[in-house]
């Protein structure tokens, strides 16, 4: 996981600075429907590299969260789906009773959980927007 995370990020203008414990969930929660439109026209598979990439950046942050991810230890595929059972993961985690947002690092590894699914998607569309 970064140390610290530009804001806004230069590449992709994701800005997490203000961002509140809801509005990080809430990114989360968006994630597997935002990917499932760009992944879709994807014929050619140019977005395949940055949703593996979007699924690194959410495996890495939710080590720090305490996200249980993925069906017996198993890593989520590069997908829609996956992405979005992996932000949906992290979002429940942080959503737990143990007051997870009080714990060091975790309101930071949300951050970078929501910039990095929000960065690779950015990446993705202008892939596919360069590749018609």
């Amino acid at each position: 996981m970064p140390d610290a995370l530009p804001d806004p990020c230069s590449t992709c203008g994701f800005n997490g600075s203000g961002l509140r414990a809801p509005d990080l969930v809430a990114t989360l929660r968006s994630l597997g429907r935002r990917w499932e439109r760009t992944l879709a026209e994807d014929s050619a598979g140019v977005a395949r590299a940055h949703a593996e990439a979007a699924v690194d950046g959410l495996l890495d942050s939710a080590r720090t969260i305490g996200a249980d991810i993925g069906r017996f230890g198993t890593r989520p595929e590069a997908s829609a789906t996956g992405i979005g059972e992996a932000a949906d993961a992290t979002a429940d985690a942080l959503e737990g009773p143990d007051q997870p947002f009080e714990r060091p690092g975790v309101h930071e590894a949300a951050v970078a959980a929501a910039h990095a699914g929000t960065h690779h998607l950015r990446l993705a569309e202008k892939a596919l927007g360069a590749s018609e």
